[in-house]
């Protein structure tokens, strides 16, 4: 963004087959090539560069991306977006930015006549149409929740329905329609021991009898948590070298990791030595 890289966006609109091909060209100064953004990334450019169009003053995301096909839906949409695309001018006054932003969630969202972006992350992800489909007061309360949901974006907690688990049973979890679904990533990785464990709820009973939290800050700690760090250590092969530290991600393990790493090389003497190299795309 800081820097003068310029973006080239190609719209190809075919009225008789109703679909339009986005073809972005340049590249940023780190990524070389055109096949580094990810198919929700182009979706998302695709949407960003609609708005542009009908705002000036929205500067043009910049970034290399492939080329996407969309399917426009039909009728009244079809006509707006063919408008759209085929007069870059006036359009601030054509169409206001909250009508372009209706515009862009309808292209990208269930109006399409068939599955676009060769089935794309929000509709790989969201199959339990036929569930959420049915009538049901107590799930249709949900639409539009007050929640900010990870991995989710924004327009699609106000339009559509969430998916709301109501219970498990082993390595099974149930929505608030009864539609069974096997939890195949077992929660975020961390149920392995599967729902309703009856070891794992008389052992969190216990627990909370006594008491339900607390921290390991200024040398301050609990007795289970040392427990379960010799445990730990006791398999572990560099054993001798190392320490547990328990925290409740991925993303915290990485967090605490880095500032680790940094913190090592300081103490030696080395504190500019804070750069780290991973593959791409991987997670980091």
């Amino acid at each position: 963004m800081g820097s003068v890289i310029h973006l080239t966006l190609s719209i190809n609109a075919n009225k008789g087959e109703g679909e339009a091909v986005f073809d972005f060209a340049g590249t940023s100064a780190e990524v070389y090539g055109n096949w580094n953004a990810p198919e929700a990334v182009t979706a998302a450019a695709v949407i960003y560069c609609v708005w542009c169009l009908v705002n000036v003053d929205i500067p043009l995301n910049q970034g290399c991306l492939a080329p996407v096909k969309i399917l426009i839906p039909e009728a009244k949409h079809r006509t707006k977006l063919m408008l759209l695309l085929s007069s870059h001018s006036s359009m601030a006054t054509r169409f206001p930015f909250n009508n372009a932003s209706s515009l862009a969630r309808a292209v990208v969202s269930g109006n399409f006549q068939e599955n676009p972006l060769q089935a794309p992350l929000w509709s790989r992800s969201n199959s339990t149409q036929s569930s959420l489909a049915k009538d049901n007061s107590t799930n249709e309360g949900f639409k539009g929740h007050d929640m900010l949901a990870a991995f989710t974006a924004r327009w699609q907690t106000t339009d559509s329905k969430p998916l709301i688990i109501d219970k498990s049973e082993g390595s099974y979890v149930y929505d608030f329609n009864g539609k069974k679904y096997l939890d195949s990533l077992a929660g975020l990785w961390c149920t392995a021991l599967g729902g309703s464990e009856p070891h794992l709820i008389d052992a969190a009973i216990a627990q909370l009898k006594k008491f339900p939290f607390y921290h390991s800050f200024w040398n301050r700690t609990t007795k289970p948590s040392l427990d379960l760090a010799k445990e730990l250590l006791e398999i572990f092969i560099a054993r001798k070298m190392a320490k547990a530290f328990f925290v409740n991600s991925g993303s915290e393990a990485n967090d605490t990791q880095v500032k680790l790493v940094w913190y090592y090389n300081s103490s030696l003497g080395r504190p500019d030595k804070k750069k780290f190299i991973a593959r791409a795309k991987s997670y980091s």
